[in-house]
């Protein structure tokens, strides 16, 4: 082969691999305003390490109620207030409630983790199951199960 065809497919493809890069870290356009990240990490080093909150707050100023971050590889949508909150987790909770999947937590809890589980019939009988269990001190009719026995 030639230098010039080498030359020319080695262009072609770091233009390919920038190109998808380029696709993989640009904001999608029917999210919500937030502050401008960098590439691979996102929003992290522009979040205050000892209290991320107080960044929020500022972004709350700038962006409003609704921010949208990235945090490495994952976007984030922060709820700045308890209305923002009501009305996206609370009467549209079965569009917005999706929650992470997260294998070790699954693993230790059985599955049986009400932060975790998504919007839906199982998630209402849970938590009925945890609200009526704190109202009356009591947990009858659910199986204990012990996960680590101490010796």
């Amino acid at each position: 082969m030639s230098f010039t065809l080498i030359s020319t497919l080695a262009h072609v493809l770091v233009l390919v691999c920038a190109w998808h890069i380029y696709l993989k870290f640009k904001r999608p356009r029917n999210l919500p305003p937030g502050p401008k990240g960098y590439p691979i990490v996102g929003n992290l080093f522009q979040l205050n390490v000892n209290r991320p909150w107080h960044s929020l707050v500022e972004w709350k100023k700038t962006y409003g109620d609704i921010v949208y971050i990235r945090l490495f590889n994952q976007d984030v949508i922060v709820l700045n207030s308890a209305k923002a909150a009501g009305d996206l987790l609370d009467r549209r909770a079965a569009n917005y409630s999706q929650r992470p999947r997260v294998p070790v937590v699954e693993c230790l809890s059985g599955g049986l983790n009400i932060g975790l589980i998504d919007h839906g019939t199982r998630w209402v009988s849970k938590k009925h199951w945890a609200i009526s269990s704190i109202l009356h001190n009591s947990i009858d009719g659910a199986p204990c199960v012990a996960l680590h026995t101490k010796h």
